[in-house]
């Protein structure tokens, strides 16, 4: 399974209105580009079967605290950029 990031138009929105404060998906294996970029209000991401991250996949995400990756074996090193409340991962 492959995390795409949606129409722009709809995750502008969905930024906008804080959504997406938990993201826990078992089956996700890939998180493209800039799939969660800027998701101001995402707190916590639980990611067990993803082994690979791409580039600003989760940049700007500010209220980013904790995320869990057991399997990531590839994770690029802008994918947490800005991610400044980051604590735990």
């Amino acid at each position: 399974v492959q995390a795409v990031a949606p129409q722009p138009h709809a995750l502008e929105l969905q930024r906008k209105q804080g959504l997406h404060r938990q993201l826990e998906c078992l089956r996700c294996e890939h998180i493209d580009f800039g799939a969660f970029c800027s998701c101001v209000a995402l707190t916590s991401v639980s990611l067990p079967a993803a082994t690979h991250i791409g580039e600003n996949a989760f940049a700007g995400c500010a209220a980013l605290t904790s995320i869990s990756l057991p399997a990531a074996v590839d994770i690029d090193e802008s994918a947490f950029d800005d991610c400044t409340a980051l604590t735990s991962v």
